[in-house]
């Protein structure tokens, strides 16, 4: 069974691990003289665990969310109560879904519900909203480029849409340390023996196209991820050619699926699941974010149409 870890990854940046169900959860911590700045902050126990535990000791001057999703907002909304100076900072395309979880539990994560009728049961949404933790102001928006001074050094911001509309990295360019949340989402992050325990959840499919080439640029010597280990630039490389490939891949067999006839949302994710999945079926379900971005993708690309009754059908030449 996976433990609990906090580790000096880099120089002043210390990753700290935790289980999360069958998959774990990183966020990480950057030492200040006088404190610490955190890259995301977990579940809503997270932060408050780890200081009881003597693991994370100092005050907490900074906040910077990769991405509003529940586990990497979840201890906002404690940190902003203890450590009432605190700046939290994200992107301002995800800044109302990091301040009202109401709507990121109904525009992210029922997304497929008002054009598809798919989704989540009520009992699984109710988990989510609480796995956010309560809501939380945003102090400081964060521009793509901009730099930020962290005891000393410039960390750049990098932004990284795709998996959210505001998803943003840091790096430390004097060394090559990325940062970089969940941009990119291989073939699905991974369960504790390291296999893809359950679907990527892409969903704007242009937009993570793009960071993908984007991060190509990137000169890593050591990346950091929201569940992955640790990368260095070949891995790291590799990490984006399999987010690439796996983009194409579903779009080839969906369009497949289609060749045999209109489909629904719900029967295409689970056509797709029985293609690719690695994954226990009862994880097919975060299918739905990347189906719901492909079917956008194939619209915009006049390639299938969605009928008055909610199925999916190719067009015709």
């Amino acid at each position: 069974m996976y433990v609990r870890e906090v580790k000096e990854e880099a120089p002043g940046v210390y990753r700290f691990s935790q289980p999360m169900g069958i998959r774990i959860v990183h966020f990480y911590a950057i030492k200040e003289a006088d404190g610490w700045t955190l890259i995301d902050c977990g579940l809503s126990n997270s932060v408050a665990s780890w200081i009881a535990d003597g693991e994370l000791k100092g005050k907490i001057n900074r906040l910077i969310i990769t991405h509003a999703d529940a586990d990497h907002l979840g201890s906002g909304a404690w940190l902003k109560e203890n450590y009432p100076s605190i700046e939290i900072c994200c992107h301002a395309n995800d800044k109302r879904y990091s301040e009202d979880h109401r709507l990121l539990v109904k525009n992210r994560y029922d997304v497929a519900r008002p054009e598809f009728g798919f989704g989540y049961s009520q009992e699984v949404l109710d988990i989510l909203l609480d796995v956010c933790g309560e809501d939380f102001e945003v102090d400081r928006m964060l521009e793509d480029q901009e730099t930020i001074l962290i005891n000393g050094d410039e960390w750049q911001i990098e932004l990284l849409p795709g998996h959210s509309p505001g998803h943003i990295g840091i790096s430390r360019k004097k060394d090559g340390i990325y940062i970089l949340g969940d941009a990119f989402l291989s073939d699905g992050p991974p369960s504790i023996d390291g296999k893809p325990s359950m679907p990527p959840t892409h969903e704007n499919i242009v937009l993570y196209l793009n960071s993908i080439k984007k991060a190509r640029s990137f000169n890593v010597s050591k990346c950091f991820t929201g569940h992955w280990s640790l990368l260095n630039q070949e891995e790291f490389i590799a990490f984006l050619d399999k987010s690439e490939e796996v983009v194409f891949r579903d779009l080839k067999i969906m369009t497949s699926i289609l060749e045999k006839g209109e489909r629904s949302f719900e029967e295409i994710l689970t056509e797709l699941c029985e293609q690719v999945s690695t994954w226990d079926a009862t994880e097919n379900t975060h299918y739905l974010y990347a189906v719901n971005g492909y079917i956008k993708y194939l619209e915009a690309t006049k390639k299938i149409a969605v009928t008055p009754n909610q199925k999916i059908k190719l067009k015709q030449e």
